[in-house]
């Protein structure tokens, strides 16, 4: 076998593998950040009203998250009953009265049940 011949199969050998990686990986990466702008701009607001129904429906869904909109709405869906409630937060089971004085207490009575 020649010299030629030998270079031609060694370029067959190496050139041939290095371009499919290469225009495979391209391809990956071109689906990857294509599915990152989809999310981007799904999140985004709508301002063009040329934008698709579904498109404007799932960026109605991504809003920001607001406590006072919500206790509207939830006054709203009651009806009349709104104008009488009104909103307390309950409180959590360690910030009651006397919470650490009756964990304090019922680590003392394991200690002596032999359960501590």
């Amino acid at each position: 076998m020649s010299m030629r011949a030998k270079r031609g199969a060694n370029f067959a050998q190496n050139a041939i593998p290095f371009f499919v990686f290469m225009v495979g990986g391209s391809y990956g990466i071109s689906v990857l950040l294509q599915g990152r702008n989809d999310v981007r701009d799904a999140k985004a607001d709508v301002t063009d009203m040329r934008a698709m129904p579904q498109t404007q429906r799932v960026r109605s869904k991504n809003r920001a998250f607001s406590l006072d909109e919500e206790n509207e709405k939830t006054l709203e869906a009651l009806g009349g009953v709104g104008k009488h409630v009104e909103m307390i937060p309950v409180p959590r089971p360690w910030e009651e009265p006397g919470a650490k004085r009756r964990r304090f207490l019922r680590r003392v009575r394991g200690w002596w049940s032999g359960n501590g």
